[in-house]
């Protein structure tokens, strides 16, 4: 068995295709094999890219995983094409050609390998202990707006999740108008936090900073097994 290379993101075998979800579940696999480590253990971690992969393999990969961690993740590529065309922005041609359709977007297809539109597998999500990060200036200084963490987050907690759980509309507002009125006195790594929310084994965290991760925070988080009782903190 040998460890998968990958496809780019800007073809159809790349963008959460099924044979990239199948390669990431070989690579975990061979991982497991060749180092023995425990196959109840597995921690995914991806940012950008990185954590639409992460979330992708949640939804639909095979490998069972203790926690992912997606840091500024794609979760709606029909969503991010329109915002990236906005934008004058380079991942537009790419998201164009995961969806096999050179100079425009197959917008059903585009669905198809969004996180956001996927169905959520409740067993998987229960077993899994999920972390979403996202910086409040990314989409602004960035390239992924923090819509795509915050309409995740939503998606996952169960639908008879208490009010206290989710985001309100108000909040979101506010995450837009003066996000500095959210802060409060916690952070994570040596970032303050501008909005978390913790529920049903789903961690929201909302950051000051841009498209980017904290590598201290993450590894913390991998080394608590996943499964604290909320997101770490510096």
């Amino acid at each position: 068995m040998k460890p998968y290379a990958g496809a780019p993101q800007r073809t159809p075998a790349g963008c959460c295709s099924e044979q990239a979800i199948a390669g990431v579940d070989a690579a975990i696999a061979w991982a497991i094999q060749r180092t023995k480590a425990d196959a109840s253990q597995v921690h995914l971690v991806g940012v950008s890219g990185g954590g639409y992969v992460a979330l992708c393999q949640l939804l639909r990969g095979a490998q069972p995983l203790r926690s992912v961690q997606a840091w500024a993740p794609i979760t709606d590529l029909a969503r991010w094409h329109a915002q990236t065309s906005a934008r004058g922005l380079p991942y537009a041609r790419d998201i164009e050609a995961c969806s096999g359709s050179a100079g425009a977007l197959d917008a059903e297809e585009a669905r198809r390998r969004s996180p956001l539109h996927m169905q959520v597998p409740a067993e998987r999500v229960v077993a899994t202990r999920v972390h979403l990060y996202a910086g409040i200036r990314d989409g602004h200084q960035g390239s992924v707006p923090i819509s795509h963490s915050l309409l995740f987050y939503d998606r996952l907690l169960p639908a008879d999740s208490p009010g206290f759980a989710r985001v309100t509309a108000r909040e979101m507002l506010a995450l837009l108008d003066d996000p500095a009125a959210l802060a409060g006195p916690d952070v994570v790594g040596d970032r303050g936090v501008i909005l978390e929310r913790d529920h049903a084994g789903v961690s929201l965290v909302i950051f000051e900073g841009g498209h980017e991760t904290l590598p201290g925070a993450a590894l913390q988080a991998v080394e608590r097994g996943g499964a604290m009782a909320g997101p770490p903190r510096g």
